[in-house]
């Protein structure tokens, strides 16, 4: 990226997936704000990853592994390419540390 002015969240996104292996996609809290949910503002770009791919060497990123990446997960039209809401909300409940965070993310909805 070669402008002078920082870049934007979607920008770091498509550059995160681009440094993963194939078949990654968002996740979390960066595809629920894709997709044009407000008060989702993660701190890295989310990326889920294909169980056995390697972890992208780079720093910045909150990377998650899954076995089922398959169609009924993954949006088959959205670009860049992420997991369908409802899955995000239930992988962004399980990520986090607390129950009442878990329950504050599930309720903004």
């Amino acid at each position: 990226m070669l402008a002078r002015i920082p870049p934007t969240a979607c920008q770091l996104e498509s550059v995160a997936l681009l440094s993963c292996p194939v078949r990654s996609v968002l996740g979390g809290l960066s595809a629920l704000g894709r997709d044009g949910f407000s008060g989702f503002e993660p701190e890295s770009p989310t990326i889920v990853i294909p169980h056995g791919g390697a972890f992208p060497r780079r720093d910045g990123l909150i990377v998650h592994c899954s076995t089922m990446l398959d169609s009924r997960d993954v949006h088959p039209l959205r670009i860049p390419p992420r997991t369908r809401p409802q899955r995000n909300l239930i992988d962004e409940a399980s990520w986090t540390p607390t129950t009442r965070l878990a329950r504050s993310t599930v309720s903004r909805t």
